[in-house]
């Protein structure tokens, strides 16, 4: 890992979390999903001029979100859906509206139990 360029190291994370996710791709991963969704949120600036990818990611990440509060860990779970919100376009509301009311309804509940 030292040997790679800081400039390299978000793509090489983001590499990572694809690799995993095509690996894991259609199996229950378990907790496995915050490690790839973690992994792909380091290269985050790789896929934000590609709105399907985005969506995609947002998707991942609420995954990971609802993981997270499954096992009781809040302040993650409301991290990886910090991260789905900011990967969604500006007018989610009107183009994803049932993502959008999703995450924000687990963002809300997360913030509520951290508290």
């Amino acid at each position: 890992y030292e040997i790679i360029p800081d400039e390299a190291k978000n793509q090489f994370h983001y590499d990572l979390g694809k690799a995993l996710l095509s690996a894991c791709e259609g199996r229950d991963v378990g907790d496995t999903i915050l490690v790839i969704a973690s992994q792909i949120n380091h290269g985050k600036e790789s896929i934000q001029k590609n709105d399907e990818l985005c969506i995609s990611m947002a998707e991942l990440n609420m995954a990971a979100g609802k993981r997270a509060i499954e096992s009781c860990r809040h302040k993650t779970a409301y991290s990886y859906l910090d991260n789905a919100l900011s990967l969604l376009p500006d007018d989610h509301w009107n183009s994803n509206y049932d993502l959008s009311l999703r995450v924000s309804f687990m963002m809300a509940s997360a913030a509520n139990s951290s508290s």
